[in-house]
């Protein structure tokens, strides 16, 4: 009679550890944990577990003098997982412990560990520091980029504007006769120096006028004259 009963027993325990399979969850996981310099992760990806869900959140980093701590631990067995953990930039590790195969590389500056894995539960355990000197560098080099970029910015704009800028009239007009002040009209309409020759094509006059009429413009200083071999350049002056 004993052992009859004894062996009813048993049948139920083994029907209830069937059960509890079978109703049990199926997790699975492939995600990642970005946490940034003040201690706040922020979780992405896909999941079917709870405390994977994406968020941020600040509760799985503490600091402790220049060392940072982040701890992660689900007791549930996950049946696959695949996850990446995304450090502060310019940290330097301390010490790992993490649930599955484990990967750590380097990009542009940041630490970035990866794990995968199955059929066990997901703890996973990082101490670090922030290097600060690579961080205050790395925050003047933004810095010093952003003033090269207004500053250069800035002479460009002015040279723009220079260039393109009409010429300040600042000439007495009523100080010079008729030919005088169509010469010196024609000039700051071409905005460049001028040869005698085109000058006197230009305004249709003689030669002796056009000569006449430099040499005022040249004694009252609003031109200056040029000699280059048998020809005359002429341009005004700044």
């Amino acid at each position: 009679m004993f052992l009859k009963n004894k062996n009813i027993l048993y049948l139920i325990l083994f029907s209830l550890l069937l059960c509890s399979t079978a109703f049990a969850q199926d997790y699975y996981a492939d995600v990642v944990f970005d946490i940034d310099d003040s201690g706040v992760t922020e979780i992405s990806g896909i999941s079917n577990h709870d405390l994977l869900n994406e968020t941020k959140t600040s509760i799985y980093t503490s600091k402790k003098s220049n060392m940072w701590t982040f701890e992660f631990k689900i007791d549930d067995i996950i049946s696959n997982y695949v996850y990446e953990i995304k450090l502060p930039k310019y940290s330097e590790v301390n010490y790992i412990k993490v649930s599955g195969n484990l990967n750590v590389k380097q990009n542009n500056g940041r630490i970035i560990i990866t794990g995968f894995g199955g059929d066990t539960d997901l703890n996973l355990l990082i101490q670090y520091k922030i290097n600060k000197v690579k961080l205050k560098l790395f925050i003047l080099e933004i810095v010093g980029f952003i003033i090269v970029i207004i500053v250069g910015g800035y002479f460009v704009y002015k040279f723009i504007k220079n260039k393109f800028k009409k010429p300040v009239n600042t000439v007495n007009l009523y100080a010079l006769t008729d030919r005088q002040r169509k010469m010196y009209e024609i000039l700051r309409r071409e905005r460049k120096p001028m040869t005698q020759h085109d000058l006197e094509v230009e305004m249709g006059i003689p030669k002796s006028s056009i000569s006449r009429n430099i040499n005022s413009l040249l004694r009252k200083k609003i031109i200056l004259k040029e000699s280059k071999g048998k020809t005359n350049i002429i341009y005004l002056k700044k």
